[in-house]
């Protein structure tokens, strides 16, 4: 029984504080650690984010059964217009830019996983010679930016004139 309360219930925040306490000091032990031992190397980079940049955002890469590409990515806290396609040669290139959301002072989270920082430069290959670049599209809806790079159509070859060789 909790002594500052007449109930027999535990106080939650506590349990929470306490809780998260003991996450934010083992991943502020890891941070340092990692820290440590990519300065040893001498790989360190002030700021460096150990959340890969591949893995953000989150997406589905995948072929139809008609071998089109289609490329989905998760892009929650994103506008329309912050988003950038392009391609340059064989690469479809993109990036993202979130709106600067100002925190309220005091916030006290409980949970933090939710990133929204830019998406700089990321490149897919598709080369030309396989998929109509320019054909392709894109839609923006529910935060999932579905974007879909068409097949070529293999063109097959007509059935050639036999020559007949003579001696």
């Amino acid at each position: 029984m909790n002594k500052d309360n007449k109930f027999p219930f535990m106080d939650l925040n506590k349990f929470l504080d306490e809780v998260f306490g003991q996450v934010d000091s083992i991943s502020e032990k890891l941070q340092t650690e990692m820290e440590k031992t990519f300065q040893a190397r001498g790989l360190w980079t002030e700021g460096l984010d150990f959340y890969p940049a591949y893995a953000y955002p989150p997406m589905n890469v995948y072929l139809t059964p008609d071998k089109d590409l289609v490329i989905e990515m998760a892009l929650a806290g994103f506008q329309q217009e912050d988003l950038e396609l392009q391609f340059v040669g064989d690469y479809l290139n993109f990036s993202a830019r979130p709106q600067v959301v100002e925190e309220a002072e005091g916030l006290r989270y409980l949970k933090r996983r939710l990133k929204l920082k830019p998406v700089e430069q990321q490149k897919y290959y598709v080369p030309a010679d396989k998929f109509e670049q320019a054909q392709v599209s894109a839609a923006f809806k529910n935060g999932l930016l579905r974007i879909m790079v068409p097949a070529k159509v293999a063109v097959t070859p007509k059935e050639g004139i036999k020559v007949e060789i003579k001696s």
